[in-house]
């Protein structure tokens, strides 16, 4: 028989709801009813019950009876419960998607085995069950076997991601990835509340965290941070652990219905989310601040997850306003970020342009000096007069002192070399008794003076004579007055001296410059072993010695993400690269820009936890 009042315990049954949620909302007047005596229990009378089920979309089902503790035989636990994890699940997944499409992954995810093109569907995937997970609880369209399906598709991918980002190298997005997929795929088998699915994420991102930073601790800036030790892994290791077990016994508290405990759980995630979501946005890693953000604002809500219960009992219209007015916050608080991002980047890279062209000219004239010095002592007349009457045999006949020309470059050469007219090194300041008789006639540095009787700059050499380092060479032609080509002197460019003018363009404390000749062979290179080297394939050097201009943000050859710009010196065919490293170059304003969007994201999560926990119905009491 139809039943003409409800108790609390039915009532949060047939709503799927906690009796909790319902005594609150009864304590607000969102749920009218009677009470039997001054301290008797709560009856909802049948009518407010139909009108509460029709709210959330549900049939009025038929109950078998009940005892006076609310027992009864209805099974309502097949009905979905809305819950502030999916709401989590549903933003995250909404937030890492947009992301993607406004700022996509730099770095090896973009390299490695071609894991972007992966990471785009997957990312977009996410974008649109987040989407679906909110829509289906805002009208109530949601019954189980859906919403498994749902959830079961965004764990595995989540999970998919997580080994993406795995072979990437980024272990910290491999972390909250794999914590939230466990959680997410295990939702789907077995029936967890959401304090419990709350708690166990944290806990996993704990384990998961130790265990990433003890194997990759590079991954996590610790290397920036605090230097990488066996001294300091080892007092992580002893402080991860206590704060393991901590957190372990904070749980099994909580899930005693001492739900206080969960502000020890909340507040720490929250805070530890927040600073490491700075650090993520001033070193550049998007995905990470996006991801750490949205913890960080769910972990200051999660205290109130009853409240939200209750909440969700009301009007379609309050629950799709609160749900836009969430979602927009995210996004245009996104969109700000992202603005002032691009903003900040923008600036970035026109000062970097600026620099890497001024360096370039730095090259130039550091170049035109050196030739300028040659091209003097290669039109002295004693000299001319030496080549001329030079026989072979002795090198003292050519009655030119070297010396003097090595002397008089303030040190910009470091070698001075004379050639005749046949391609033969006559001598070397320094001397270096192996290069003597040595013939470079078929060498470019040679033939190009010889035939078109003009100064050349030579690429990155390595001297046939033993004991020489590679170098860069000025020729100049030594002729008579009657312009017969009579030889050639060259000088060895000090490469030390040309790299430290170069690097006297200053631009932060990690900033560096790379230089490589017209066959993209470093004259400056990344590190000191690998000058002659060539630039790999696609590599912003090779792009600048094929004649591009431009800035870009992307891996630098130290591997960090950094701003980098490049151009040819088009005057040698050569390349030159200016990299600086991201959060060198946002640090001193990123800091205050992001602070100020969390403390943007807080006041609107602040406020939604007013909307469904502070504004009370005035309260109504039924009799029969």
């Amino acid at each position: 028989m139809p039943k003409n009042t409800y108790t609390v315990k039915e009532v949060a049954d047939l709503l799927g709801f906690s009796t909790n949620t319902v005594y609150k909302y009864l304590a607000g007047g969102g749920i009218k009813s009677v009470r039997l005596g001054l301290e008797g229990r709560f009856r909802i009378p049948r009518n407010e019950v139909e009108r509460l089920l029709q709210e959330r979309g549900k049939s009025f089902p038929l109950i078998s009876g009940s005892d006076e503790n609310g027992q009864h035989s209805a099974d309502a636990s097949n009905h979905y419960r809305p819950s502030l994890f999916d709401w989590f699940v549903a933003f995250l997944s909404i937030s890492i998607g947009f992301s993607i499409f406004i700022l996509p992954m730099p770095g090896t995810i973009q390299t490695v085995f071609g894991l972007h093109k992966a990471i785009i569907p997957l990312q977009t995937l996410l974008l649109i069950g987040g989407f679906l997970i909110l829509v289906l609880d805002m009208f109530r369209m949601c019954e189980s076997k859906l919403r498994k399906l749902i959830n079961l598709v965004m764990g595995l991918d989540y999970f998919a991601s997580a080994l993406i980002f795995a072979f990437a190298y980024a272990m910290p997005l491999t972390v909250g990835y794999l914590a939230i997929s466990i959680v997410v795929i295990l939702s789907v088998f077995i029936k967890m509340t959401q304090y419990t699915r709350f708690m166990l994420f944290v806990n996993l991102m704990l384990l998961f965290l130790g265990v990433g930073v003890l194997g990759w601790p590079d991954s996590f800036f610790l290397a920036g941070i605090m230097g990488v030790t066996s001294k300091n892994l080892t007092i992580f290791f002893f402080a991860w652990s206590l704060l393991l077990v901590f957190n372990i016994y904070i749980t099994y508290f909580a899930m005693r219905k001492n739900k206080h405990f969960i502000w020890f759980c909340s507040l720490p995630t929250a805070l530890t989310a927040l600073s490491y979501a700075t650090i993520s946005f001033t070193q550049g890693f998007w995905a990470r601040s996006v991801f750490c953000v949205v913890l960080a604002s769910f972990a200051v809500i999660f205290p109130f997850a009853d409240e939200f219960e209750a909440f969700t009992l009301r009007s379609k219209r309050e629950v799709v306003g609160s749900f836009a007015w969430l979602l927009g916050l995210f996004l245009v608080g996104s969109l700000m970020l992202y603005y002032i991002f691009r903003s900040f980047q923008s600036y970035g890279f026109s000062e970097l342009t600026n620099r890497v062209d001024t360096a370039g000219d730095v090259t130039i004239t550091f170049m035109n000096e050196n030739m300028a010095k040659i091209s003097t002592f290669a039109a002295d007349e004693e000299l001319i007069e030496a080549m001329k009457n030079y026989t072979g045999g002795n090198v003292e006949s050519a009655n030119y002192n070297l010396k003097q020309l090595y002397q008089a470059s303030d040190w910009t050469i470091q070698r001075v070399v004379l050639v005749d007219k046949n391609g033969i090194i006559l001598d070397t300041y320094p001397l270096n008794t192996s290069s003597i008789g040595v013939n470079i006639k078929n060498r470019d540095y040679f033939k190009s003076v010889e035939v078109e009787n003009q100064p050349f700059v030579s690429g990155v050499e390595q001297p046939s004579a033993l004991g020489l380092k590679p170098v860069v060479l000025v020729s100049v032609p030594i002729n008579d007055t009657s312009g017969n080509f009579l030889g050639v002197l060259m000088g060895d460019v000090d490469i030390k001296e040309m790299t430290r003018r170069i690097n006297q363009v200053k631009f932060g404390q990690s900033g560096n410059y790379l230089l490589a000749d017209s066959t993209g062979k470093y004259i400056i290179p990344p590190t000191p072993d690998q000058i002659m080297m060539k630039a790999s394939p696609g590599s912003h050097m090779l792009r600048a010695v094929l004649g591009e201009n431009s800035a870009v943000q992307g891996e630098s050859t130290q591997g960090r993400l950094s701003l980098i710009a490049f151009k040819q010196i088009t005057k040698y065919g050569w390349g030159i690269v200016a990299e600086q490293p991201v959060d060198e170059a946002f640090n001193p304003y990123s800091k205050t820009v992001f602070l100020t969007f969390l403390i943007y994201v807080t006041a609107g999560v602040g406020s939604l936890i007013l909307i469904f926990s502070s504004q009370k119905k005035n309260k109504a009491i039924y009799s029969n």
